[in-house]
């Protein structure tokens, strides 16, 4: 039994090792990405530049929309190893080990060991989310705290409810990451309680304790940015916060399944595992937590499909859950009784692993497709002052707000009133032009469109990298 023990966990920190060479290889080699990579480094930079954690600001003005956690811990980490795209990616990398851990330790001790193991190898070889892992994103660092939430649960239902107080903080620390949908996990664990007819634990203290921290963490971060930042945190906040929830009247017109499409692509041959796995458990279903995992998975998918936002990200916590039931499925229909064909199932499911991860390689390594607007930022910062702004003919302005240190504006959109500040309507020019030595970067095309509406005004080429372009109007 001992050795068994021993061995296993040899397996998951072999494990460990390889899911760690997967999230660092090349890390930092690539410049920041448009949008969230590039937006939410500037924020936590500009942070951990000025020490104030109470109002983020991003392109020089206070920002809002998003909880500061991941802000908070990008600011640190780039106080401990500088400011660099790595630093950016590492809070990701990090969240992405605490997955690992967690996922293992609700399979191992609530399901079996080898689901464990197998649900790791399934997780860290599904391309989206070995992606996702490896950007600066919000995501991850929610997925961790999402799928802990389902963990604590089962630790305090089936050891010391004590636990709920973990379950408490892993909600709350959810809801400084991303907001509202962290409480998810309590939406499906008050559903799976009542459909269980457990109705005293809704009266158990320590139940009642786990709720009260959760909302405590989540509403005393709200009073405090309240009291800091008053009205205009509110005003932000809470519409960037609601809105991606909203339903049309006629929920018919939001409908669409395009989420599979999505798994699809993340999961890549897992994805034929799943579906197996899913039909197979649901025929056989007789344990608790995969009952949970089940529901936790149909009701989230039964909103996002009625619901108007339905972006890939939106879907990554899913990603441990897929994981879990498909180890769990393939293990319950082969039933192994032999030691060395559990070996081989291990095996044979590590190649499937490692062939997808070698013949996707480039989809998980964050590629360098924002180089050219990072070498013209980076030139247009050396051209103007601190106070002096810069101005786009697009909409590539995370990245060149990161790398220029500047204010920037986009003059590209064709409507007079835009909702964000940053962007203008091209009709914006005119007023621009009447200052001197004004910085704008653009494309060849688009340069050539401006020298075309606006003959009376010299601009003249600084810089070229790729298609981007750095001018100067004289």
């Amino acid at each position: 039994m001992i050795k068994k023990l021993v061995l296993n966990n040899l397996f998951f920190v072999a494990l460990l090792f390889l899911i760690g060479f997967l999230l660092f290889y090349k890390l930092g080699d690539t410049y920041l990405t448009n949008w969230d990579e590039a937006w939410y480094a500037d924020i936590s930079r500009t942070m951990a530049k000025t020490g104030n954690f109470l109002t983020p600001f991003w392109n020089k003005e206070p920002f809002f929309e998003k909880p500061p956690l991941y802000f908070w811990s990008s600011s640190l980490l780039f106080k401990l190893f500088s400011v660099s795209e790595f630093s950016v990616r590492l809070t990701s990398v990090i969240a992405a080990f605490g997955i690992a851990f967690v996922v293992y330790l609700l399979a191992s001790q609530f399901l079996t060991r080898k689901t464990g193991l197998i649900s790791l190898v399934i997780l860290f070889s599904s391309i989206e989310f070995l992606y996702r892992s490896r950007t600066g994103n919000l995501d991850t660092l929610l997925t961790l705290f999402m799928t802990g939430s389902i963990f604590f649960f089962f630790k305090a239902i089936n050891t010391n409810k004590r636990w709920f107080g973990a379950l408490g903080i892993s909600l709350g620390l959810g809801f400084l990451s991303k907001g509202f949908i962290a409480f998810y996990p309590l939406v499906i664990i008050l559903l799976f309680l009542a459909l269980n007819k457990k109705f005293d634990i809704f009266k158990d203290k320590w139940f009642l304790l786990g709720i009260l921290i959760a909302f405590g963490i989540s509403g005393g971060w709200f009073l405090l940015y309240f009291l800091a930042n008053g009205k205009p945190f509110v005003d932000q906040f809470l519409p960037a916060n609601t809105e991606k929830f909203g339903f049309n009247p006629n929920l018919l017109n939001n409908f669409s399944i395009d989420y599979l499409g999505y798994l699809k692509s993340g999961l890549k041959i897992w994805f034929l595992f799943a579906i197996f796995s899913f039909v197979y458990l649901f025929i056989k279903i007789r344990n608790q937590v995969i009952f949970f995992l089940f529901l936790y998975l149909a009701v989230f998918l039964l909103v996002i499909s009625f619901s108007h936002e339905k972006s890939n990200w939106f879907i990554l916590p899913l990603y441990p859950i897929f994981s879990l039931i498909t180890a769990y499925g393939i293990l319950s229909f082969v039933e192994l009784k032999v030691k060395k064909f559990e070996v081989l199932l291990f095996v044979f499911l590590s190649i499937i692993a490692l062939f997808q991860l070698f013949a996707y390689r480039k989809s998980y390594i964050v590629p360098n497709i924002s180089a050219d607007e990072a070498k013209s930022a980076l030139e247009a910062s050396k051209l103007t002052k601190e106070n002096q702004p810069i101005y786009l003919t697009n909409y590539y302005y995370p990245t060149t707000i990161y790398y220029s240190q500047r204010k920037v504006y986009a003059l590209y959109s064709d409507y007079q009133n835009n909702a964000s500040w940053w962007i203008k309507s091209k009709s914006y020019w005119p007023y621009v032009f009447r200052n001197k030595n004004i910085i704008i970067i653009t494309t060849t095309r688009e340069l050539e469109e401006l020298r075309e509406r606006f003959p009376g005004y010299k601009i003249d080429i600084l810089f070229v990298s790729g298609d981007k372009v750095v001018a100067k109007k004289v």
